[in-house]
This record gives structure tokens, sequence and C-alpha cells, in this order.
């Protein structure tokens, strides 16, 4: 009885003690254990949640993907603290342009409207263009295609892109790259065209009922895909193309491209700055939430 008295009176005087002596720390209770709180600022990634393998919602709401799992590796890498939220496509690059965000996770390097708005860092991800045909259709090869009905994801690049080339015939776009399968499912477009990376992921499991033909570069030049960055954050820049010369030279990078777009690595880029590999992977907190006002009809 003695002691359990003592310790009741003596307790409370030592976790104030320890409190005292970690004043310097901001002190936070998670889960009934005392935990000191990660003062690093936040650094806000958008992603869209309709873009499937690259950004999607998983089955709680959550944002994942290529380019999640991409940013992931390069926040655990050069230490960074990331909350990725999800937004429209229309909004992301302004919204970095603004300082809404500090990051948006896609984005192809030759757009200038989006270089008004943010620094690219160094490519992501090849890009390459891809159709989809039904497989009963007489569509076989690229040419078959000239000048037949299109449609793509609406309020994207490749949509004014579509409609500036003079092999496109009618285009009709749709509000996702699956809702355009439907289209031409149903007959009411015969091609979509979208980046191969998403043409390869409706396709999966889908082979007995279209056909997935790559546009030639001659119809259609290679270009590539990378993440903006806000303009002020020139110290952000270089720690995400250090952190992804990292992930590409450590294998990082390979596990998540073959988890999400397969064992052909025809569109991993080839560049890695030799310079930037002295810096080893450490800890680092990411948190995924979702604003579920954007709506996902994938």
């Amino acid at each position: 009885m003695y002691w359990k008295k003592l310790l009741r009176f003596v307790l409370p005087f030592t976790l104030m003690a320890t409190l005292m002596a970690c004043s310097e720390e901001e002190l936070t209770v998670e889960n009934n254990d005392l935990v000191v709180s990660d003062n690093r600022p936040m650094i806000i990634a958008v992603a869209r949640p309709d873009y499937a393998p690259l950004s999607l919602r998983d089955e709680k709401g959550l944002a994942t993907g290529f380019n999640i799992d991409i940013m992931n590796a390069i926040a655990k890498d050069q230490d960074l603290k990331i909350e990725i939220v999800t937004d429209s496509f229309k909004n992301m690059v302004p919204g970095v342009g603004s300082g809404k965000y500090q990051i948006s996770l896609t984005g192809e390097t030759s757009n200038e409207n989006m270089k008004k708005h943010g620094h690219f860092i160094d490519v992501v991800l090849k890009r390459r263009m891809a159709l989809l045909v039904r497989s009963d259709s007489n569509i076989k090869t690229f040419e078959d295609a000239i000048g037949k009905r299109f449609t793509t994801q609406a309020n994207t690049p490749m949509e004014s892109e579509l409609r500036s080339r003079e092999w496109a015939g009618e285009v009709e776009p749709a509000n996702t790259a699956y809702s355009g399968l439907m289209r031409v499912k149903e007959n009411q477009s015969d091609v979509l065209f979208v980046n191969a990376t998403v043409a390869m992921s409706l396709y999966k499991g889908r082979s007995s009922e279209y056909h997935l033909i790559p546009v030639p570069v001659e119809y259609n030049p290679e270009g590539s895909m990378s993440f903006l960055v806000n303009k002020q954050r020139q110290d952000l820049i270089q720690k995400m193309n250090r952190g992804l010369a990292n992930i590409l030279a450590n294998g990082e990078y390979d596990k998540i491209y073959r988890q999400w777009i397969g064992d052909d690595m025809w569109l991993k880029p080839t560049k890695v700055d030799p310079t930037a590999l002295s810096t080893p992977p450490i800890a680092s907190q990411l948190q995924v939430v979702s604003q579920p006002q954007v709506p996902d009809n994938m």
C-alpha cells in the first residue's frame, strides 16, 4: 500500500519533469503515447483522382497510383514531409502557380502554359500515346484509324493535341478515360486516344474486348511527363531531382513501375545525375488525404 501511494505521488512529477525537459519541442499525444511532433514544414502535392494508373483513388477514397508512389519514394529519400490531396485537373497547375499547392503530380514538359505556373523537375516518365479500339473493329493499325471518330479525356492537353492533328476525324471528348472507353464500347466513338500508360491500364483484363495500338512517333512525337513545382521553391526542385535520381539508381523506381505499368520498361526515363547520389535514404512521413467533392467516374 505504501509503494502504491508513493507511486501515485511521484509519477505525476516525473511526467512533468519529462515535459519540461522537452519544452523546446512541441508534444502531442497519439494513442495514449507521448510523441514528439514533426516540426518540418508540410509540402502540399496535388494529384488528379481519375487518371489510372498514374493517379486514382483506392477503395478508401485515398490517392494512389504510380505518381503517388514515386512522390512517396522521393519524399522518403529526401526527408520531405508531404501531404497529397486530390483536385480536378483544371485546378492543379493554377494551384501550383498561386502557391495553394507546392507540387502538381502530373504535367507534360512540352506544355508552355504549364511552364508559366511553375518549373518541371527531371523527367518522371516518357510520354507516348496509344489507341484503344474494339476487338471487332476493322481498325487494326494506326493508319486504319485516320479520319475516324476519336474520343479522349476532356479538358486536357490530349484533347487540344487531338484537335490539332489532321489525322483525327470527329472528336467527341469524354469526362474520363474510362468513360471514353465506354463510348468506344457502345460504338459512339471508334477510337480512344490516351496516354500509353493509361491505355495499358485500361487494356489490362480486357484484351478480348479491345485492341491496343501504339501511336507511331511520326504521327505523335515522343514527349515526357514530370512533376510541376512552385517557382518560388528552388530548394524543393533540387531535392526532388536528387530524390528522383536516387530512386532511378537504387531500383526503387523499377519496383513502382512494374507494379503500376508493367515489366516493359520502354517508358522509363534514362537520365540519372551521378552527382545527386550521395544523399542516403532517410525516414519521412507521408500523409495521403482525399477531397471527396471531386467526382470520380473511374
